[in-house]
């Protein structure tokens, strides 16, 4: 039973705290409307403790609009502690009503869990008029800062209602614990018309008319198209395959789509169709009680078109399909009259044989993914056009039977605030080919214009911003020869505490405010680096000075869309106009020359559908893609350099973003295979992706293994994530990616091809030869001749080029690019893996431990020769005995000379030098310097 104890409040706070200041960005607002409870005074207010003890004092330690607010103090007793702050009587609350708003300021910040500091959950707790109790949820407080917590009536009730108090649960602190306490209001919300800048009616994507069409490698082909009676047939004829596809108009559901190949049947999409909203809940329509009639079919032009009726009791629609063959893929393009349509499934494969499904790593629709079917020698893989679908969403699907396989799910039309579904409309590609390539989608957003922005620069990720210890990090990296780096700070460059940290022009004002951030940029810029600021337009905290109600997404139920911690969504509609208004005058104002817009491609499309039915567009996710990808491609150009995103679902805006975190969905990025091909065919050409994504990204869990970090990186082509846990290992990935990056980042890979039982052989056949598929040996080649070899198995690989040898350990990588010089290798030499990297002006070695000659170099420890600053280096990274290299890979001869500076730039000495067989060796170990000057002796 459970533990009751009960406190009146007071005015009086017997332990006051200091007083606190109203937060800076609500300067001048005034309350939209009359408070139902001020807090001001907290006289006839009692707090009920179940399992927990709580005490309500008025208290100036937090401050909203008025100089009081209520401090609640409170501590778990019990195994379900749950505090109940309430009026002695309840209150009468005036209608009308349906909505309820509460300003508190919590204790816990959600990414940061404190398990003696547990989240709490708050409802409000309510009587109708016949003194039934019920709450309404209002969410927990995962935040350290004001917030504005909105509820709503969902359900009809009997009038008038009456304030009962406000519960909080999960108070199972065992130590004492303080949350505020703000204003309330009850309310009845007014949905007034909207109005928004016209949307442009031709966006910069898609970039062609064929949109995701896949690529078809042979252009020795014919199309065709037949019709005897009702069925049609459409013919692919090429010199690498033939493929039919047949229609026969008997359900009108994409059942009557069948695939034949080699005189064997497969329908592709078997059961999918539409289903019906009925008053009997959602009906597919090739179930029987469903009337169906064929009004139309016509072949004009090579594409047919099929106009069905359906109808089951009241509810009825006409469906119009045009379906036309593409190279080898069959498009299908459904349109409906009525919005009575609640889903297209895809169905299933169906008469298939020995199906194999594979995922593709960044192919993904958020975690619930599609795959790639593989049966009878062909490779299927089905998907609705993103640029083209009017849907709320799309699922996939992952199931293998006997004779079938679920490989896609589907589309699906999800009610707006007003209770309509929107009209069906959709283009579904049904990609087929004995070529894994040939089936997957095209992504037709323009290319990346910063290639010679970023192309060879690696990408850093810092917190911190406006500190002194930041600059002092930069220009120490700078100073071991890091030149070639963009760098992105995180957004408490914009805040002191939990204020809000986007839609905002001013700096943190406790951290030197703009002036302190302008002298940052300008710092980080000195260095010959690139810097970007913090934004996003995904999260926007009630706090923040353009605060408006009706600027927040809506959940299919008029619900306010919960965001990041103390935020809401804010309608993509509104997203986009702001950053065009605010990303130029952030760049005005403090002259950053990157940037990083967060959390855009780190949610899929469909979770931030606003379903506001006073939006154009409301209720699909394609409006929603189309505002962040206009504002994403409009940040390069705001703010005059490469913007980056944080991923995980960016393959939808590859090249509207320059780059992302390379984050792959799953449990454990690192566990997954190699599968390369969607990523370097149709992602890599368009954007540069860094890294695969943070190390703590990839490796969750896991022990850290920079080689495995370096490898996979190569093995995608992404550029350089320029972090690791210590020196050594942030300047290895510096020296071992850069110059191999700048060879191939945005260069369109011309062959891949995987290592299978001693032959290199094409992903078709890595993916089906054998019982399991073994993708752990590849090796890319781009169109400027850069070559990469990635080994990920437990064996060594023996790689032979141009008659040497490479011994590539597990995680061992090779680079070459002979018309430019580059060599890179992690490899196994004189029995110890070993690391080099020859590229431009710039020499690395690691030997890990003992003295190793690459050839033109030699080293003991790990150090670069570079050039810098229009003079020669030698820059141990960081440890280094002995460094020795032919002069004639630095155009230096005769005489030469080595000084030795300390990290100051003071001169310190020079070491001892001696000849060796043509290699001139620096014995550092003789003088310690931070590095090294190599020149010519006057």
């Amino acid at each position: 039973m459970s533990n009751i104890i009960v406190h009146k409040a007071e005015n009086q706070d017997p332990e006051p705290g200091l007083e606190g200041e109203k937060p800076y960005e609500m300067e001048g607002r005034k309350e939209e409307r009359i408070p139902f409870v001020d807090f001001c005074n907290v006289s006839g207010w009692l707090v009920e403790g179940k399992d927990a003890e709580g005490w309500l004092y008025l208290s100036k330690e937090q401050k909203l609009y008025h100089d009081y607010c209520a401090k609640l103090v409170y501590v778990g007793r019990g195994e379900e502690p749950s505090i109940l702050v309430k009026p002695e009587t309840p209150m009468i609350i005036p209608d009308p009503w349906d909505n309820v708003n509460f300003w508190n300021y919590g204790n816990s910040w959600g990414w940061a869990p404190d398990s003696n500091t547990p989240f709490l959950h708050v409802s409000i707790v309510l009587m109708d008029a016949d003194d039934k109790e019920f709450e309404i949820k209002m969410g927990v407080m995962d935040y350290k800062y004001w917030f504005l917590m909105n509820g709503r009536l969902h359900n009809e009730i009997k009038r008038p209602a009456k304030f009962v108090g406000f519960r909080f649960t999960n108070a199972k602190n065992k130590d004492k614990r303080v949350i505020y306490l703000g204003p309330c209001y009850f309310f009845k919300e007014e949905l007034k018309p909207l109005t928004f800048e016209p949307f442009p009616e031709k966006l910069p994507f898609p970039t062609r008319e064929e949109t995701i069409l896949p690529m078809n490698k042979t252009e020795d082909y014919k199309n065709s198209v037949s019709q005897n009676d009702k069925v049609i047939i459409f013919e692919y004829i090429g010199k690498d395959c033939k493929i039919k596809y047949r229609y026969t108009p008997i359900e009108g559901t994409l059942s009557d789509i069948e695939l034949i190949w080699d005189d064997k049947i497969i329908k592709p999409c078997a059961n999918g169709g539409i289903s019906l909203v009925t008053s009997k809940g959602n009906i597919p329509v090739n179930d029987v009680s469903v009337k169906r009639e064929l009004k139309e079919l016509s072949l004009i032009d090579d594409k047919v078109k099929a106009i069905w009726h359906f109808q089951v009791d009241n509810v009825q629609t006409d469906l119009e399909y045009r379906i036309y063959i593409k190279q080898k893929s069959l498009v299908v393009e459904m349109d409906a009259n009525e919005p009575i349509i609640e889903r297209v499934s895809l169905g299933c494969a169906e008469g298939i044989s020995k199906g194999k499904l594979f995922k593709i790593p960044y192919l993904t629709y958020g975690g619930n993914d599609p795959r790639v079917l593989y049966a009878d020698g062909l490779f299927f893989f089905n998907q609705f056009d993103w640029y083209v679908s009017d849907a709320s969403i799309l699922y996939g699907g992952a199931e293998l039977g006997d004779n079938w396989a679920i490989y896609n799910g589907g589309a699906q039309y999800i009610p707006k605030t007003d209770g309509k579904r929107n009209t069906l409309h959709e283009r579904l590609f049904i990609n087929v080919s004995p070529d894994f390539h040939e089936v997957l989608p095209t992504i037709a957003n323009p290319k990346s214009p910063m290639k010679e922005e970023q192309g060879d620069r690696l990408w850093r990720v810092k917190f911190g911003g406006q500190s002194q210890a930041e600059i002092a990090e930069a220009e120490l990296l700078r100073k071991y020869g890091c030149e070639k780096v963009s760098i992105r700070f995180h957004e408490d460059s914009w805040r002191d505490e939990g204020e809000s940290f986007t839609f905002r022009l001013n700096a943190a004002p406790k951290k030197g405010g703009d002036e302190g951030l302008k002298n940052f940029v300008s710092a980080i810029k000195s260095l010959g680096w690139r810097i970007g600021l913090y934004t996003n337009y995904t999260d926007f905290a009630p706090v923040n000075s353009y605060w408006n109600e009706d600027w927040v997404s809506r959940l299919p139920n008029g619900d306010w869309q919960r965001a990041w911690m103390r935020c809401y969504a804010p309608k993509p509609m509104i997203a986009v106009q702001m950053e065009a208004i605010l990303a130029p005058q952030i760049q005005a104002k403090f002259g950053e020359n990157h940037s990083y817009c967060d959390v855009h491609t780190a949610v899929s499309p469909f979770s931030r559908v606003d379903y506001d039915y006073r939006v154009p567009g409301a209720g699909t996710f394609r409006r929603t893609f189309e505002c962040f990808g206009r504002l994403l491609h409009n940040e390069k150009f705001a703010h005059n350099g490469p913007v980056y995103s944080e991923g995980n679902n960016h393959w939808w805006y590859v090249g509207l973003t320059d780059g992302n975190y390379a984050q792959i969905i799953s449990p454990d990025p690192s566990k997954e295979p190699l599968l390369v091909d969607f990523d370097l065919l149709k992602m890599h050409p368009l954007n540069m992706d860094a890294g695969m994504g943070a190390p703590d990204m990839f490796f969750r869990g896991n022990p850290w293994n920079i080689d495995q970090f370096i490898a996979t990186t190569l093995a995608y082509g992404h550029i350089g994530f320029m972090y690791w846990s210590d020196m050594a290992g942030t300047l290895k990935i510096y020296y071992m990616i850069q110059q191999i990056q700048s060879r191939y980042t945005l260069i369109p890979v011309k062959k891949i091809e995987y290592e299978r039982d001693g032959k290199m052989v094409d992903t078709s056949q890595a993916l089906t030869m054998g019982e399991n598929p073994d993708t752990s040996r590849i090796h890319i080649v781009y169109e400027n001749q850069t070559e990469i070899w990635v080994n990920t198995s437990d064996e060594l690989w023996l790689v032979n080029y141009a008659d040497k040898e490479y011994k590539l350990p597990k995680w061992g990588y090779l680079a070459i690019n002979n018309e430019d010089g580059l060599l890179a290798y992690s490899a196994i030499v004189n029995d110890r893996r070993v690391d080099c990297c020859y590229g431009n002006d710039q020499y690395y070695a690691d030997s890990r431990g003992e003295f190793v000659s690459f050839g033109k170099i030699a080293v003991d420890g790990s150090a670069v020769l570079k050039k810098d600053y229009g003079k020669w280096w030698l820059i141990p990274t960081v440890k280094c005995n002995t460094f020795a290299f032919n002069p004639s890979i630095i155009d230096m001869a005769g005489d030469i000379e080595v000084i030795g500076y300390a990290e100051d730039g003071t001169i310190i000495g020079n070491p001892k030098t001696e000849w060796v067989d043509g290699l001139l060796y620096i014995r550092t170990e003789t003088l310690p310097a931070f590095k090294y000057e190599i020149r010519g002796r006057a």
